[in-house]
């Protein structure tokens, strides 16, 4: 039997960094890790908003971010 089980819970939030060289648009990731399994998405959701908020630039996206580990047993 296998089972997966999940190590790792984060938010994510990719965002417009500036432009490069050329004019094309730069992105950045801005992670969170050890959020709880028990947030829900909603509440991910507001906060990811709310840290791109102060980030005073524009946000490309938002995410959730899973690890899990897979068990054999």
């Amino acid at each position: 039997m296998t089972e997966s089980i999940l190590t790792r819970l984060s938010l994510e939030i990719e965002y417009k960094a500036g432009l490069d060289k050329e004019g094309k648009d730069v992105f950045r990731k801005f992670s969170i890790s050890n959020i709880k399994e028990e947030a829900s998405d909603d509440s991910i959701g507001k906060l990811g908003n709310a840290i791109g908020s102060l980030l005073d630039t524009q946000i490309y996206r938002v995410s959730k971010a899973t690890k899990h580990e897979i068990i054999t047993f």
